[in-house]
């Protein structure tokens, strides 16, 4: 299955799927610049800068606050029952949307090149559809044609009544996923703002379109996935957009791209096994050696780093053997920070007791499986297949782990690189541990993981989410990952650290 492959789209309104944007730029600039004139202020509003930058996908009152706020002028917010006129940012947004309603009403809307063949696609093969538009003329100015393949409007006016932040924020597209029934994970964004690019990027969305017409590049380094001039440039079978994703690129070839976005306080999140050591048949002989831990000892130096791994947190503890920096064992289920403090996922202790049946069946099971190894972790049971005498027990292996795991409602089962993990069913995972210790150590750094297996995605996603970095050791295509660059082996993944220790302590 492809990681990234989205079954729903959610679109944005202006720009994306009708040509309202023009209206909404000149009744900006009529606005502004006769709110200039009234004021005897020697400045125009300007169509393309001021308008991407200040007001395009934001709710129109927080438009007015943001551009008054990029030419130092304050006024009172004021009430949206305000007249229109001058005297309030209210009062402006209100005079705006005067303007822009006449403009429609004489001029008329229509949809944009390709709109309505996409939505007829999507209404066809039962792709359901979103549209989340900061607008309160949005139910307006959706020509009918288009509105009959939408399952979900979310306007301005509903964003408002629910309490929903504006864009950047992704609270409006998560919404709009969830009225339709999916996850952002399974969704795309469709959006022409940099102020929603940003949004779908943040609201962890399996694909983000930029829509560009002009080519101009006002949405280029803000996370989008694809950026196209309109709809008609987009397959029409969704599921196609994921195999457009960009490959990662070559960590070792982009340092320079990498030290420019970590900037002043990064923090450094790094797997275990097939990150900083190469997979062994025996866990146990995946030792680091006194180089690579001298590596990780003047990365810490210059900035905190973390090690979350699927084994217990002793057991990692003990193969790394560095101090001064943070360890999680069993995906971050258990965390013991730099600073000596323990952590540990507050509803897995509850789990224990069905770990320890499950490992007891599995151990029966496995009786006869020759070199298949139950091992056992203070919250995991992980079912090795790497040294199975054949294919035929390693396929029995992971049916008994699947098997074993339907059995015990509070756990899941996860795959890896020739490994079955019997995991509690709980709300966690190496993201959510990434977001703990962000959130208690580091709220504003940039976060960078390494990490090389099908675990490690919850973290880039994460990571992703934040605008920060993931990279894969090893190979994947652009749909099937969430990490935006690869090292090939653990050898380039400790190289890769030891260029990113000498340039941070620069």
């Amino acid at each position: 299955m492809v990681l990234r492959e989205p079954r729903a789209a959610v679109f944005d309104l202006d720009g994306v799927l009708i040509d309202t944007a023009k209206f909404h730029r000149r009744a900006w600039k009529k606005a502004f610049d006769t709110f200039f004139e009234e004021r005897g202020i020697d400045d125009t509003f300007d169509e393309e800068l001021d308008y991407r930058g200040h007001v395009d996908g934001r709710p129109r009152y927080d438009g007015v606050a943001e551009f008054l706020r990029s030419r130092d002028i304050n006024l009172p917010p004021g009430d949206p029952e305000d007249e229109p006129g001058f005297d309030t940012e209210a009062a402006i947004g209100n005079l705006k949307n005067e303007m822009f309603n006449e403009m429609v009403d004489s001029e008329g809307v229509d949809p944009l090149p390709g709109a309505l063949e996409l939505l007829e696609a999507f209404s066809a093969a039962g792709v359901p559809v979103a549209i989340v538009s900061s607008s309160r003329n949005a139910p307006k100015v959706l020509p009918a044609q288009l509105k009959q393949h939408v399952d979900v409007l979310l306007s301005g006016d509903d964003v408002d009544d629910l309490g929903l932040p504006g864009k950047p924020d992704p609270d409006m597209f998560v919404e709009g996923a969830r009225l339709i029934g999916v996850s952002p994970a399974e969704a795309a964004v469709l959006e022409d703002a940099p102020a929603g690019v940003r949004a779908g990027v943040a609201g962890g969305f399996a694909v983000v379109v930029g829509i560009d017409e002009g080519n101009s590049g006002h949405l280029d380094g803000l996370g989008a996935d694809l950026i196209v001039p309109g709809v008609s440039s987009l397959p029409t079978d969704i599921a196609a957009w994921a195999h457009e994703i960009r490959d990662p690129r070559p960590a070792l070839d982009s340092i320079a791209e990498v030290m420019e976005r970590l900037g002043e306080q990064p923090s450094i999140f790094l797997d275990y096994d097939g990150t900083l050591s190469p997979i062994v048949d025996d866990p146990d002989a995946a030792n680091l050696s006194d180089e690579d831990r001298s590596i990780l000892e003047r990365l810490a130096r210059a900035a905190p780093v973390a090690v979350i791994s699927g084994r217990g947190l002793q057991d990692v503890k003990g193969q790394v053997d560095v101090a001064g920096i943070t360890y999680g064992g069993s995906h971050g289920f258990e965390i013991e920070r730099a600073d000596g403090s323990y952590f540990e996922q507050p509803d897995v202790a509850r789990v224990v007791p069905e770990l320890e049946k499950a490992e007891q069946e599995l151990m029966e099971g496995s009786a006869d499986l020759d070199g298949v190894v139950i091992e056992r972790k203070p919250f995991a049971i992980a079912v090795h297949t790497r040294r199975a005498r054949s294919d035929e027990e390693r396929v029995k292996a992971q049916e008994l782990a699947t098997d074993v795991g339907s059995r015990h409602p509070g756990l899941i089962v996860r795959g890896g690189k020739e490994i079955r993990e019997l995991r509690p069913a709980l709300a966690w995972d190496k993201g959510h541990a990434v977001a703990h210790l962000l959130e208690a150590l580091h709220p504003d750094s940039v976060p960078m993981y390494i990490g090389d297996d099908e675990t490690d995605e919850d973290a880039f996603a994460e990571v992703r989410r934040r605008f920060g970095i993931g990279v894969l050791v090893g190979e994947a295509r652009g749909s099937d990952t969430w990490a935006e660059f690869t090292l090939p082996t653990t050898t380039d993944a400790l190289h890769f650290l030891s260029l990113l220790a000498d340039e941070l302590s620069r």
